[in-house]
């Protein structure tokens, strides 16, 4: 193959896991995030009476440990995704 195929096909590598990344944070940090945000008004006021029981806690630790693992995935594929397009050869 040319030069410029192995380009392309490194542009096509490159965007695909670019673009699983940005599901990765999409999916694991944007949507727990807004229902958290949906939610919220109802916990504070359970935490404030005191009511807030142990599976909340438990829930809302889970909820980050996922949140935190999905932005690192998301961060990891961007730097493979950079790393990839890095070996990209200019004519």
């Amino acid at each position: 193959m040319g030069r410029a195929a192995d380009n392309e096909r490194l542009k096509l590598k490159a965007t695909f896991f670019n673009n699983i990344g940005v599901s990765c944070a999409v999916i694991g940090v944007l949507v727990p995030y807004l229902r958290f945000m949906e939610i919220s008004g109802e916990k504070l006021k359970l935490l404030l009476e005191g009511k807030f029981s142990q599976t909340d806690i438990n829930a809302t630790f889970a909820a980050a440990i996922c949140m935190a693992f999905a932005f690192l995935a998301a961060r990891a594929l961007r730097h493979l995704s950079d790393n990839i397009a890095g070996q990209i050869r200019g004519d």
